[in-house]
């Protein structure tokens, strides 16, 4: 019994039954036909090898050799490929198509070694010392040798790039967690085991290649991830074409960069972008300043969605459209990272309501202000108006019943202030009008010509006597109207609150008394 040659079989026809199943899941995965030609290829190698151990003559060994070589050669090149399908890095069929020239190289290494008789990696075949069939002796001066090294480096290597890309786009589930680490123990059990063929037919001829036996680990971890972890399961936005445009807001759909993958019919309606302008470029390109903010992106990364966030949109003829949007990151049910989902409202309706409340808003209370001044003040002069002064007449009444703090109240009336409106007209009596108020701190127009002052009761006799003096000799300045001087004076009269029994009537009415009174004595004087 030879066992390298049983191993060797028995790997040929496991790798061909995976081969089977899973060619049934090519319609289901892009991925599955790399995977398929991946299995055939150790198929083959294992099939060539088996019977090159056992091999009688040295033409047949080198007959199940260059067989056995087939594998070998493409497994690298069809690894690469089946990893960068697991990773979904293809952006584009022309992208794909490009990637696969990639085969160039395994192709030339093939007809180098089958018709040109460049031999990669032996130069002869011998029995090997351990008596388990036959072995290689490499030269290392064939440049031919290196080429396969570094061709092999360079495709596990970024093969095993792909399948950290796959596993880091986003937060993993434990399933994918144990997935992509059988990967990658995977590809690194396969590396150094392969590297036993390269390097040690370099200095001893004792072993036959081992490196197809080490294929029965392979067989084992992608079993158990087609199985247990169904890698095929298809991602993706499933039917998101049709989903996208049954929906009346805009809707984008990015990958991990924020570049466009797809977009809603009713982005284009509201922009005019279709998915081919967008193709490539990112978010940022519709946006006003053409800037993202990013502290909302890291946000969205960290907890996976954000609602209600406005942002401002440019159309392709330039418009800016005032936009609230929600945005959520996208996964599948094993919980990889598809991408994100932007889904925007158009808020220029809204904005232009508001708008125009706010204008409203103010006019109103612009009207109000209006209306307040006009039912509380007296337009000509800016003074309190005779209801204004009642109130605070009220105010001073509910002082003094709390804190006893008594006040007086002078009435006044302009003398002369008549015959100087006939005489000079109303636009006259207007400026002496306003230019009394303005001299005077009145505390009121009562109407007309006639001005009062809410004063506090004075302790000294001839307190309020001075504030009277005081108020006569500022009216008693000449006013200047169209370059003539006016006279004009003012009759005044008061009493003290306390004094007339704490009646507001009695109060007013005895102090218009007594401002008659006084209007007497200056026309007696004249």
């Amino acid at each position: 019994m030879h066992i390298l040659f049983y191993c060797s079989f028995a790997n040929s026809i496991l790798f061909f039954v995976m081969a089977i199943y899973v060619a049934e899941k090519v319609r289901k995965s892009k991925a599955a036909m790399p995977l398929l030609l991946l299995y055939l290829s150790f198929s083959v190698w294992c099939l060539g090898s088996a019977f090159f151990n056992v091999a009688e003559t040295k033409e047949q060994a080198f007959f199940w050799y260059d067989v056995s070589s087939i594998g070998w050669i493409f497994f690298p090149a069809l690894s690469l490929h089946f990893f960068k399908h697991l990773a979904y890095s293809f952006q584009s069929k022309k992208h794909e198509k490009r990637f696969m020239s990639i085969y160039s190289a395994p192709v030339l290494l093939l007809v180098l070694e089958l018709f040109f008789h460049q031999n990669l990696l032996r130069d002869e075949l011998v029995q090997s010392g351990s008596g388990l069939g036959w072995a290689m002796t490499i030269s290392v001066k064939s440049p031919f040798y290196y080429l396969y090294i570094l061709y092999v480096i360079v495709c596990i290597s970024v093969g095993i790039f792909y399948v950290r890309r796959w596993g880091n786009l986003n937060s993993l589930t434990e399933h994918k967690v144990q997935s992509r680490n059988l990967f990658l123990l995977t590809a690194l059990v396969l590396l150094a085991g392969f590297s036993l063929d390269l390097f040690i037919p370099v200095f001893s001829s004792f072993l036959p290649p081992v490196s197809n036996v080490v294929l029965f680990f392979l067989f084992l971890t992608t079993a158990l991830n087609l199985k247990k972890y169904d890698i095929f399961k298809p991602p993706g936005f499933v039917a998101y074409t049709t989903i996208l445009n049954t929906l009346d807001d805009p809707v984008i759909l990015f990958d991990e960069e924020y570049k466009f993958f797809s977009i809603s019919k009713a982005l284009t309606a509201m922009l005019s972008y279709t998915i081919d302008d967008l193709k490539g470029k990112q978010l940022p390109y519709i946006l006003k300043n053409h800037s993202y903010n990013q502290e909302n992106a890291k946000t969205l990364s960290m907890q996976k969605f954000l609602y209600d966030k406005e942002l401002i949109l440019v159309a392709k003829n330039g418009l800016e459209i005032p936009a609230v949007y929600s945005a959520s990151v996208v996964e599948d049910a094993r919980g990889d990272f598809l991408g994100y989902i932007l889904c925007l409202r158009d808020i220029s309706m809204r904005i232009t309501r508001e708008k125009e409340l706010i204008e409203s808003t103010k006019r109103y209370k612009e009207l109000i202000a209006e209306q307040y001044v006009m039912a509380n003040f007296d337009l000509l002069t800016g003074l309190p108006n005779r209801r204004s002064f009642f109130a605070m007449l009220e105010e001073r009444v509910k002082t003094y019943k709390k804190v006893h703090e008594d006040f007086t109240v002078l009435y006044m009336d302009l003398n002369g202030f008549k015959d100087a409106n006939d005489t000079y007209g109303h636009l006259a009596g207007d400026i002496i009008l306003k230019e009394t108020a303005d001299r005077g701190a009145f505390a009121a127009r009562m109407g007309g010509d006639e001005f009062v002052i809410l004063y506090p009761a004075c302790e000294m006799p001839d307190g309020i006597t001075g504030v009277i003096k005081g108020i006569k000799e500022l009216i008693d300045q000449p006013f200047l109207i169209q370059g003539t001087k006016i006279h004009i004076g003012i009759a005044i009269g008061y009493k003290t609150f306390s004094e007339m029994g704490e009646d507001t009537n009695n109060l007013m009415g005895q102090a218009d008394l007594a401002m008659y009174e006084d209007k007497l004595k200056s026309k007696a004087k004249k």
